[in-house]
């Protein structure tokens, strides 16, 4: 407790932890032990990592770490696997305020957890099939860009509408520009046209592609209950009081995570940990509660 004036008190619990721990043997000629998720990627036992690292697909990188490109200048997936990141968060908090005036109590618990990553596979997914929420990109280019950008396939836009002049990919416009669904990005090796067929026939989703382009940060906070009650006295009946009260519990969270919550795994309370596909976002509640204190 640190502050009281007359009826009102105000005291705050914090507390904080950190798990670090490293695999530092595993049976002989074994590298990884599979713990959970998929052949691509999965949460593994890898000797010299911490346990549950996330493993899989991934961009190849030159000896300096940068990723290398192909011809049309787009990433090129490895031939191996590897790790791809840490699902433990660095450090986990949690703050409990309680508020008490009169016979009224308020406590507020707010859980914070800095750093890990995790696995978005359905945004890897949904990449495939155009559907993902953010996929609503609409480019317009030049008349010259138009002549001179390529896509994966490297094809200009003026040449897939020449080839395809069915599909709606690419759509002249009478000033001689050509607007399409996607955008234009830089990967290192200049301007190149991210089109809806990256994502059919080139690595950018998670059917197709690294699982690696798809590792997010799990940090957050999140207000994790509210709770409020009041203390009725009734000294008759043998009893003492009664408590009314309401909690609601998951009611906000703040996060860098594209997906639902990062506060999931795709297989439960299981070793294997980070791997979100198509999960159940954790419930929010409202509970109203009525306790008779004797």
């Amino acid at each position: 407790e640190w502050l009281r004036l007359g009826t009102f008190s105000w005291t705050t619990t914090v507390n904080w932890s950190q798990n670090k721990n490293t695999v530092v043997e595993l049976a002989p000629g074994i590298e990884s032990v599979g713990l959970a998720g998929f052949v691509d990627p999965s949460s593994r036992a890898v000797k010299g990592y911490a346990m549950g690292v996330l493993y899989g697909s991934r961009w190849e990188r030159d000896a300096t770490g940068k990723i290398v490109l192909d011809a049309n200048g787009f990433p090129v997936p490895a031939a191996t696997y590897g790790v791809l990141g840490d699902p433990n968060p660095d450090w986990r908090a949690g703050l409990i305020n309680t508020l008490r005036f009169g016979r009224l109590t308020l406590n507020v618990v707010v859980d914070i957890a800095k750093g890990g990553k995790i696995w978005n596979g359905t945004k890897g997914a949904l990449y495939y099939f155009g559907t993902h929420g953010d996929q609503t990109w609409w480019t317009t280019i030049s008349a010259e860009e138009a002549n001179t950008l390529k896509n994966y396939l490297g094809r200009t836009p003026n040449e897939m509408i020449s080839l395809y002049p069915t599909r709606n990919t690419y759509k002249r416009n009478p000033d001689g520009s050509v607007s399409f669904r996607g955008y234009v990005t830089d990967f290192g090796g200049g301007r190149v046209i991210v089109d809806e067929y990256y994502f059919w026939s080139g690595p950018g989703s998670g059917f197709t592609g690294p699982s690696e382009q798809f590792m997010e940060d799990a940090g957050y906070v999140k207000l994790r209950e509210i709770s409020l009650t009041y203390n009725f006295p009734l000294r008759k009946f043998g009893l003492e009081s009664i408590d009314l009260g309401v909690i609601m519990r998951n009611i906000k969270i703040w996060t860098k995570y594209t997906g639902i919550d990062p506060e999931t795994n795709l297989t439960g309370p299981t070793n294997g940990q980070g791997l979100d596909y198509f999960n159940n976002p954790p419930m929010k509640s409202i509970i109203f509660s009525i306790s008779i204190n004797y």
